[in-house]
Order: structure tokens, then C-alpha cells, then sequence
């Protein structure tokens, strides 16, 4: 399929079984030298993808002899493009599936040392480098630009749904890439809503519907309108509507395998099994103290804005009043400890008027995705710069920092390019401390009510479910588990509690390590020195660690995708053991209600990719009002 899509050999009648929808594009996806390969996480994507390279080397036509144009740019091999995490892992890779006798054909293009010669990356069959380089080196006035003189035979974008938001630096870098092929490999390509699958379309040059946005949007709009006057079964059966157009675009350009799929009578993977398992227990006493006034006075506070403008005006508040809820359900101290703002330092420059205003644009309007790690922007953990604009707070300050590290202490933003320094990355609390008034004052009535902050308290209850957990892996020192959180600080709570109470030694891997102290402690866990790693969820991406049998999450996120995609950091090609999934959640919270919320949220993306998905497009949209009352458990 890949080698056909790359010689532009699909044909018409690859898709005749699309109905008439998919015949009116079956002459655009021709035109689309390549595609989304959106298998299943661990299903071996890298190895298609290398199978390829062996399969397709670049044409004579493209690179003459000599290998540069006359003008000084060259057809080459392959650049792939992929979060930091993974480029050694591709490197890896390459190195053992692609040798090429003496000759070095795999470069890992990153970081201050990194090659500035378009000539001598020529040379390579492959370049690894990441999104962030990519976005440095298209930034106007860049001093580094040799991905971009050079013209590429292929570029993947690994975890291409990284760059689902269109709008942001990293997305409009790689589409100016010049290149010959264009795939996307995403076992999740939609995150949030239907809306994430454009810029990947444009990034293919699918015809119109990757060229326009408008065009785009339009067909969305209509889809739903067919979905609210057909009635959503009707309109997944409708084969003219717009909505089976977009699923008709997709089939054209998009190959997509799960892990339970037969062929034969046989699976088309065989993998040891997968068992999932829920485990929700209500809160002790302590606990349900805590998390009881913060939920009352969440409830107040929200009486407030409905009174006001509306929960939808209020969006991003109501969002940080849940964050806490969720946080109260890991631990106490979560919401304990975490209105000191350890992030304001004593030269602190004060905020900007760009900042303020971006701030309380947020508290009162749409909800904003960080152009770095491309999750939804919380109000408790977001930051806005001098130059008005939002990230995760972590986020912009470990970009900060490592340009500060790579520049000789200078960094610019990364939408923007303006100069800009960790103290002028703003705190959410720090621009808009009204917003956080309720929910503070619950803490401090949660905290009064748990102890004096400086008692030494028993673990939460979510800490014994992880304890509880880790415990059945039983004595065979070859299992190891996973532990994934959102909340670095739990993690680093958990940690303290595991070694220093519980006698069970871990590796750390979270945002902010520098690539070298990552590295050492994946090692640790690899090599099995300690049989437990503690991870956050960002930090797992497109990790190969099928050394782990056990993976233990502990609380749902907002996006299901990422807890797929944590449980798939063990359950891939190359495991030779059944996983065992826990998924653990706190009864009666909003912890259960979010996994509600996640189902909802897994139907309406498995209707977009096999069929029907225009009728699915409310589901993957923003909460709505119903859906924020429901999480609150009004």
C-alpha cells in the first residue's frame, strides 16, 4: 500500500466500495504521493516505514548524479520527524534494519552541534531531528537552516498528531519542507475533534480539503447539519453526505490496523494478550473530607458564573476548578501545598499588559492548545508570556531553558520570536488571581480540615490502590511496571512514599530531564535495576518498553488517546508476556465521571476513522455546558 501510494499507482477503483463520495476524490488522493499510516500504537509503524526506504530509494530523476543540484540543493533520502524521546530510538533502528556498509546513513540532526551544512546532511540516507528543530530552523532569520535547503525524498512526521493545531509555529514548518513524499504516522491522529484531522491533510497537500481550511470547515459544518436533520444513524448510512465524504478522503490516503483485526481466521499481530482492569474505591475518611469541601465550594463557585456570563463564557475557569477536583483525588497535599506559587521567583518582572489580557481572555473564552506539547492549556498549570502568549507552564520553561542552555543564555518564543526569559513566562495565577479565589479558598478549608500542614500524613487512598497494585506483580524479578500520572507531583509524592516507606526502588522520567538523566534512568529500568518506573503521561510518547508486563495508571485523563497510548508503551511488537492494565479511579468522583466522558469521547474518533464520522464531530468537541454540570455531579 505504501509503495503504491508513493508511486501514485491508487487507483479509482481501490475505493469503488466508497460510494459515490469517495468516487468525487478518487482523482485528489492520486495526486498525494504518500499518506497516514495510523495503525495502532506497537504495531510497528518505524519498520514500515524503514521496509519502505529499503523498497523506494530516491529517484535518478530526482537526485542526478553527484547528488546536489546545480543550484545547491539536493533530493536526498529520508527525514523523520519526531518528539526528542524518539530519536535515538529511531536512530536505533535504522541502524539495525537499513546498514549500508561503511558508509554512515542515519544522522540524528538536533541541538546546539548540530549540522549546518545542507551539503553535508546529504549525505545521510536518513535524518532524524525533532519538531522543535524544525520550528527553529524555519523561524525568519534563523542562522540554521539546513533542513529547509534541502530537497527531501520523503518526510514522516512521527506522532504527527503533534502537530494537529494549525495554527501553530511547528505545524506551518513542517508543510514548508520541500519534499517529494509526505506520510503522517499517528495511531491517534484525532485527539480533540475532527478539526486536528486538517492539518494533517494540509501536511499531505491533499487537494482543496488540505489546501483550504475554509473548505474544510464548511464540510464539517454541513456534516453536522446532515447529522441533526437525518438523525445520527440516518446520516451514517447517508452515502452523499458530507460527513461520508470526510470518512471517503480518509479511506483514500489513510491505512489503519488494530491489534485485534483477523485475516484468515488469524490475527493479523500476534501479541501475548491485554487484560484492562478498572479498580474504583471509595475515598477514606481523610480523603472524603478533603475532596467534600473543595467539590461544595466548587459547586458555589459555579452558581456564580452561571449567574455571571455562563459556564461556556467561563470555560477555562471551570476547567481549573475540575483540575482540582481531580488533583484532590490523588492526594491531599495536591491541593494542600500548591498556593505558595513556587514559580514566582523575588525578580519576577511584573506582568505585561499582553500577558494580563491574554490571561483573562482565556478565563473567559476558548479553550487553547500549548504550541509545544499541543494539549489543552489548563488554567492551573498554563503561563503566559511577555508577548502575550499561552503555553503550559513547564513546557515554555523547559523551551526557555534549553535555548537559554544552546544560545548563550538567549531564547525567543517559540510562536512569536521575540526575545524571552523564564521570568517573563507568566503564571495563570499570577495574571488572573480572581479566578483562582474559590477554588484557594476551598484548599485552605480542605487543608485545615486534614492537619496542620507540617504533620507527617498516611498515604492517600490513591496512593495504597498503586501500593496495592505493584504488590501483584509477585516475586519474579523479570516483571516490571509502569506507573503513569498527570501530575508530576504526585508522582514525586508517590515516589518518597514507594522508597522511603514501601522499600520499592524506581526510575523518574518526567518533563524538564535532560536527555542524558532521562536516558540513565530508563536504563536503570531496562536493564532491571529497579523493577518500577514512575513516568509522567507526556513523557511516554512513542517509547519502545516492552521490558514492562504491568502498566498502572492512575488516574483517567481527559484524553483517552494518551492512556492508549501509555498502555501501548508495553503492549507492542517485540512483547513476549501478557500485559496487565489498572486503571484506578476514586468512586463517586469525578474520576468516574471522566471515564463516562471517555467512552463517550473513543466512539465518536473510532466513528470518524471507520465510518460515519461527521454524526460523531459533538463528541470530540469542547464540554459542553450538560457535559461540565455532569463532571461536577450536578
Amino acid at each position: 500500500w505504501m509503495l503504491r501510494r508513493e508511486r501514485a499507482a491508487v487507483t479509482a477503483a481501490s475505493s469503488s466500495s466508497s460510494s459515490s463520495a469517495s468516487a468525487s476524490s478518487s482523482g485528489a488522493h492520486d495526486l498525494v504521493l504518500g499518506g497516514l499510516l495510523a495503525d495502532e500504537q506497537g504495531m510497528g509503524k518505524t519498520v514500515q516505514v524503514l521496509a519502505l526506504c529499503a523498497a523506494h530509494p530516491p529517484s535518478l530523476a530526482e537526485a542526478p548524479v553527484g547528488g546536489m543540484r546545480a543550484d545547491g540543493r539536493a533530493a536526498l533520502g529520508t527525514l523523520v520527524v519526531c518528539p526528542l524521546v524518539l530519536c535515538e530510538q529511531w536512530a536505533a533502528e535504522v541502524r539495525s534494519k537499513l546498514p549500508r556498509g561503511g558508509r554512515t546513513a542515519v544522522c540524528v540532526h538536533h541541538g546546539a552541534k548540530r549540522e549546518t551544512s545542507a551539503a553535508k546532511l546529504a549525505g545521510y540516507d536518513v535524518v532524524v531531528t525533532t519538531y522543535e528543530t524544525v520550528r527553529v530552523e524555519h523561524a525568519r532569520g534563523s542562522r540554521h537552516r539546513a533542513l529547509f535547503g534541502l530537497k527531501w525524498w520523503r518526510v514522516v512526521l512521527d506522532e504527527a498528531h503533534v502537530v494537529r493545531n494549525r495554527n501553530t509555529a511547528v505545524s506551518k514548518a513542517v508543510c514548508d519542507l520541500e519534499r517529494r513524499h509526505s506520510w503522517c504516522l499517528s495511531g491517534t491522529p484525532i485527539q480533540n475533534k475532527l478539526d486536528d484531522l486538517y492539518a494533517l491533510l494540509r501536511f499531505l497537500r491533499y487537494p482543496e480539503f488540505g489546501a483550504d481550511y475554509k473548505v474544510f470547515e464548511e464540510m464539517l459544518k454541513a456534516a453536522e447539519r446532515s447529522a441533526a436533520v437525518r438523525g445520527k444513524k440516518r446520516a451514517a448510512q447517508h452515502h452523499g453526505s458530507e460527513g461520508e465524504r470526510l470518512h471517503a478522503i480518509l479511506r483514500s490516503v489513510m491505512i489503519r490496523r488494530c491489534k485485534a483485526d483477523t485475516f484468515g481466521g488469524q490475527a493479523i499481530l500476534p501479541l501475548p494478550p491485554k487484560t484492562i482492569t478498572v479498580v474504583a474505591r471509595p475515598f477514606d475518611a481523610e480523603g472524603q473530607r478533603v475532596y467534600a469541601a473543595l467539590e461544595a465550594s466548587a459547586h458555589l463557585a459555579l452558581e456564580r458564573l452561571e449567574e455571571m456570563d455562563g459556564l461556556q463564557a467561563n470555560y477555562m475557569h471551570a476547567l481549573a476548578l475540575l483540575t482540582r477536583l481531580r488533583q484532590a483525588c490523588d492526594s491531599p497535599l495536591l491541593v494542600r501545598g500548591a498556593f505558595a506559587d513556587p514559580t514566582k521567583a523575588a525578580d519576577d518582572e511584573p506582568p505585561t499588559a499582553a500577558a494580563t489580557a491574554k490571561a483573562e481572555s482565556l478565563v473567559k473564552g476558548e479553550a487553547e492548545d500549548c504550541a509545544v506539547c499541543m494539549d489543552t492549556i489548563q488554567l492551573e498549570t498554563g503561563a503566559v508570556t511577555a508577548c502575550g502568549h499561552a503555553y503550559c507552564h513547564d513546557c515554555i520553561i523547559e523551551v526557555v531553558s534549553k535555548e537559554e542552555h544552546a544560545n548563550n543564555g538567549k531564547a525567543r518564543c517559540p510562536l512569536c520570536r521575540e526575545d524571552l526569559m523564564a521570568k517573563q513566562c507568566f503564571p495563570m495565577r499570577r495574571l488572573v488571581p480572581d479566578a483562582f479565589a474559590a477554588v484557594d479558598a476551598a484548599a485552605v478549608d480542605a487543608a485545615a480540615d486534614a492537619g496542620a500542614a507540617d504533620a507527617a500524613p498516611p498515604p492517600s487512598t490513591k496512593m495504597r490502590m498503586v501500593v496495592e497494585a505493584l504488590r501483584e506483580m509477585g516475586e519474579d524479578q523479570s516483571d516490571r511496571a509502569i506507573v503513569f500520572s498527570s501530575y508530576v507531583s504526585f508522582l514525586s509524592i508517590l515516589g518518597d512514599h514507594l522508597e522511603g516507606v514501601e522499600g520499592i526502588a524506581c526510575a523518574r522520567v518526567r518533563g524538564g530531564q535532560s536527555k542524558t538523566e532521562r536516558e540513565r534512568e530508563l536504563a536503570k529500568f531496562r536493564s532491571g535495576e529497579v523493577r518500577v518506573l514512575l513516568m509522567s503521561l507526556k513523557c511516554g510518547v512513542g517509547l519502545n518498553l516492552t521490558c514492562a508486563n504491568h502498566v498502572i495508571l492512575c488516574e483517567p485523563w481527559w484524553n483517552p488517546f494518551a492512556e492508549e497510548q501509555a498502555m501501548d508503551r508495553a503492549h507492542r511488537i517485540g512483547q513476549t508476556r501478557p500485559v496487565r492494565v489498572v486503571r484506578l479511579a476514586i468512586a463517586n468522583t469525578v474520576e468516574e465521571r471522566v471515564m463516562k466522558l471517555q467512552e463517550d469521547k473513543r466512539a465518536a474518533a473510532a466513528a470518524a476513522l471507520g465510518g460515519g464520522g461527521a454524526a460523531s464531530q459533538r463528541g470530540l468537541n469542547r464540554l459542553s455546558e450538560r457535559d461540565l454540570r455532569t463532571l461536577f455531579g450536578l
